[in-house]
């Protein structure tokens, strides 16, 4: 999350004082295929709250982990020989 979606975010913020300026202002941006599955309410709310949930220290259960908000899609259709 801290990369994809508040990396992305920020970029976007830093880049608006050039895009104002710009006579053709253009940004893009690439996402996953996890934007084609169905969201997690909870989730985009956090997330559009810019709250980083998964990095703040009531996070007691993850370390050190893949966390998939893709409903494990990547991981089926990569199989293992990618991890």
């Amino acid at each position: 999350m801290a990369v994809n979606f508040f990396g992305t975010v920020a970029r976007l913020d830093g880049l608006r004082p050039l895009l104002l300026g710009s006579p053709s202002p253009r940004a893009v941006l690439v996402s996953s295929m996890a934007a084609l599955m169905p969201s997690d309410e909870e989730l985009v709310g956090l997330l559009s709250a810019a709250d980083a949930w998964l990095g703040g220290e009531e996070n007691t259960h993850v370390c050190g982990q893949i966390i998939y908000v893709d409903g494990g899609s990547d991981v089926v259709l990569r199989g293992d020989a990618v991890w």
